[in-house]
């Protein structure tokens, strides 16, 4: 009996410091920060003009088999579209990730004047190590992260910027 005692005990000191390297493997693994380039990704439908100095590229991340993206998605464009006050507005753009296949053409185009694309690389989850569908990266015109909100933010909240 004793014996069994200390190989469970073994096995569960195994599991926590398997947990723990796992934990630390992943804290201290050089990654890179998100930085958008569109050759990247594969172009789904690109956007309706070049991004201009000042401009920001809301890139919100959608998968097509959750339904909260595409309402997401729906309720960002219906707000950007009514923004008004001077400023420029940011161009709404989808990264669609975590799916095996392309999307076809035209997917997200009509809420999308930013462009779409398809993380076939998994560049998102793997090298940005990001996995929250729905978050919005705020992009410069010259592919630089300015800030990251959560799918939850309000963008009726902010002053455009």
């Amino acid at each position: 009996m004793r014996h069994l005692d200390r190989i469970a005990g073994a096995l569960a000191l195994l599991l926590v410091l398997a947990i723990f390297g796992w934990w630390w493997h992943e804290r201290v693994a050089p990654h890179e920060g998100p930085r958008f380039a569109s050759a990247r990704f594969a172009e789904v439908t690109p956007p309706l003009s070049p991004l201009g100095p000042g401009e920001e590229r809301w890139l919100v991340t959608v998968n097509p088999g959750c339904p909260h993206c595409s309402e997401r998605l729906a309720h960002l464009a219906r707000v950007l579209s009514a923004r008004s006050g001077g400023g420029p507005v940011p161009r709404l753009a989808v990264l669609v990730v975590d799916w095996p296949q392309r999307p076809q053409r035209g997917a997200y185009a009509a809420l999308a004047p930013g462009g779409v694309w398809w993380d076939s690389a998994r560049v998102w989850r793997r090298s940005w190590r990001h996995g929250e569908y729905g978050e919005v990266l705020v992009f410069a015109h010259d592919g630089a992260l300015l800030r990251t909100h959560s799918p939850t933010f309000e963008p009726d909240t902010i002053a455009a910027r």
